[in-house]
């Protein structure tokens, strides 16, 4: 049986500083400590990390290497990724983290794949009951002309993070925005107050 390690590593710490902090807080009262990593040498969370770590990109070759010689070295329990970009590899990698003792904080590798993609994400929560906007494909099967959609709808890319893209737009501006952009989703708007969730699923 894998001994418990007491660490936690945040990987592409940046200037998540406040992310740092609250770990820390959970963390010190175990009497473990947070490790910041960032391929960036001043980012500015390794400032106020227990210990800061240097880690290449993670399109680098090398970077696996360097994530379990990190985790290896500095009893790391925990694994906190903080951009879309980790998740798949480290959701493909998780298993071989787990061996180490070493808990990844990321989604089984079918559903980091589902929620990178909007419609799949979609296709996913429908399928399990979740009431949705309709939405639209611009040049699928079953897409609809652009009458007939509302007056005002939401575009945004299939793929992508941090609001790239997202809009609301007028029906009538709607050709000339989703040509500007790579696989456009279309929706209806809702009103209402947003709440945002964080989830760690599967």
């Amino acid at each position: 049986m894998t001994t418990p390690r007491p660490n936690v590593l945040i990987t592409s710490a940046g200037r998540r500083t406040s992310l740092v902090v609250h770990f820390q807080r959970a963390a010190h009262r175990r009497n473990a400590q947070v490790i910041a990593a960032d391929s960036d040498p001043l980012a500015p969370a390794l400032l106020v990390a227990d210990e800061a770590a240097r880690l290449p990109l993670i399109a680098t070759s090398g970077y696996f290497d360097a994530l379990i010689e990190l985790v290896t070295g500095r009893e790391v329990g925990v694994l906190i990724p903080t951009i879309d970009t980790e998740l798949q590899f480290l959701a493909e990698h998780r298993d071989q983290l787990a061996a180490l003792g070493c808990l990844a904080a990321v989604s089984s590798p079918g559903l980091v794949r589902a929620t990178g993609d909007k419609w799949l994400m979609r296709e996913m929560f429908a399928g399990s009951g979740v009431i949705l906007p309709r939405a639209w494909l611009p040049g699928s099967r079953g897409a609809v002309g652009a009458k007939q959609l509302p007056a005002r709808v939401f575009v945004k890319p299939r793929r992508g993070s941090a609001g790239f893209g997202a809009q609301s737009v007028a029906r009538e501006h709607l050709g000339s925005v989703i040509a500007g952009l790579k696989e456009p989703i279309i929706e209806e708007i809702l009103e209402g107050q947003e709440v945002t969730v964080d989830a760690l699923l599967g």
